[in-house]
C-alpha cells in the first residue's frame, strides 16, 4: 500500500467513524426527547384522572404534579368540553 493509499484509507476510516458517532449521538437524542415526551404524557393523565375523580383542588393537583395551575386548569377545561 502506497502512503496515498494509505492516508486515504485512515481518512475513510475516520469518516465512518465520525458518522457513526453523529448516528449514535442522534439516537441517544432521539431516544431521551421520546422518554421526555412518554413522561409528559403520564403526567397529563395522572392530571386528568385527578381532576375526573373530582377530589382535588386544581392547586393541590398542580402542585402534586410539579406543574403550573394554568396547565391543570386547561385540561380541566378540556375534559369538560369533552363531555359535552
Amino acid at each position: 500500500m502506497t502512503k496515498k493509499q494509505k492516508e486515504d484509507y485512515e481518512l475513510n476510516l475516520k469518516k465512518l467513524a465520525d458518522n457513526y458517532a453523529i448516528r449514535m449521538t442522534a439516537r441517544e437524542e432521539g431516544e431521551i426527547m421520546g422518554e421526555e415526551r412518554g413522561a409528559a404524557k403520564a403526567k397529563m393523565e395522572i392530571i386528568k384522572n385527578l381532576l375526573s375523580a373530582g377530589e382535588f383542588s386544581v392547586s393541590s393537583i398542580a402542585k402534586a404534579a410539579a406543574v403550573e395551575e394554568d396547565y391543570v386548569l386547561a385540561l380541566k377545561n378540556e375534559l369538560e368540553v369533552k363531555k359535552q
